[in-house]
């Protein structure tokens, strides 16, 4: 494994030797503020596209909005173009209802697009990796709080690909409506893959407590079990959907991705909540922003 300050490159042609790594990726790296604009002066977010219900704010993209029966999504314009990477997503999961979920995804995938389907709202015939983050309570016996992994090779059964892998439990959804609730929560996933494993840890409360959550093996005795080749021709997408009995707020705020090999705990990330230096009236403000938006989304649901 390689330092965790620094990951030399040797370039053979004309003798060079440098860095690399110590830069994020910028297809695949984006965070606040959003604000570049399109002819219409509408907000666009670089090298992604968006649909569903998904909308872009100055400080966060919201995928889905507390409202039942609906889906949202961003998905990379550019595949991965690297053997091997490291990412650390900030999201948000958060509502005012005391009954609440679904789910919200990170998919490595060979498709170049959302496709909608059964799966977490996505489709179940892919080849990667499928990231879920649930957070479901309801009045009855449901009380689910996970973040569990999905592979496919594009050979597997349909079963197997809806088939949990591997995950840990995790509670990572704030209650808007707790006095100490603030715009400022969120978690941080963390994952490091390649051709031959998937790694994955969490902070759910982004005050850098990391937690491992998986390690996957993706070679056996030699043999690879996803295709040759797979990660570099994949793109990175997030999604989100909400139930007829269910909803909340998703909200991806960030996304640093790097392409070297590095353990997750080495891999650079945000300041967590509690040292973001933000002044008591930068807070405020965000603070206000964040509850506006969730104002015009009820206002739109009337």
């Amino acid at each position: 494994m390689h330092s965790p300050q620094v990951c030399i490159c040797m370039v053979i042609i004309l003798g060079i030797v440098r860095t690399c790594g110590s830069e994020p990726m910028p297809h695949l790296t984006f965070g606040p503020p959003n604000v570049v604009l399109d002819e219409t002066g509408s907000r666009q977010l670089p090298s992604w596209k968006l649909g569903g219900k998904a909308k872009i704010h100055r400080d966060f993209i919201r995928l889905t909005p507390e409202r039942l029966s609906t889906y949202g999504f961003i998905w990379s314009i550019h595949n991965i173009q690297a053997q091997q990477i490291s990412f650390v997503a900030k999201v948000r999961i958060s509502g005012r209802s005391n009954t609440y979920g679904d789910s919200m995804a990170i998919w490595i995938t060979n498709h170049g697009d959302h496709i909608l389907g059964d799966l977490y709202g996505f489709t179940p015939h892919f080849i990667g990796t499928g990231i879920i983050l649930t957070q479901l309570k309801d009045d009855a016996e449901a009380n689910i709080h996970r973040l569990s992994v999905h592979i496919s090779n594009g050979e597997d059964k349909i079963q197997r690909v809806r088939t949990e892998i591997s995950g840990c439990d995790v509670i990572a959804r704030g209650a808007e409506q707790r006095a100490d609730w603030t715009f400022r929560n969120s978690t941080l996933i963390k994952v490091s893959v390649s051709s031959e494993y998937l790694v994955v840890s969490i902070d759910p409360t982004n005050k850098g407590e990391w937690v491992p959550c998986t390690n996957i093996a993706l070679v056996h005795q030699g043999t690879h079990y996803m295709p040759l080749g797979w990660l570099p021709r994949s793109y990175i997408g997030f999604s989100a959907t909400t139930s007829r009995a269910h909803s909340d707020n998703h909200d991806i705020i960030a996304l640093k991705t790097f392409n070297w090999e590095q353990e997750a705990e080495y891999v650079p990330t945000f300041q967590p909540t509690d040292k973001n230096g933000l002044s008591p009236t930068q807070r405020l403000y965000h603070d206000f922003s964040h509850r506006l938006v969730g104002f015009k989304d009820d206002f739109r649901q009337t």
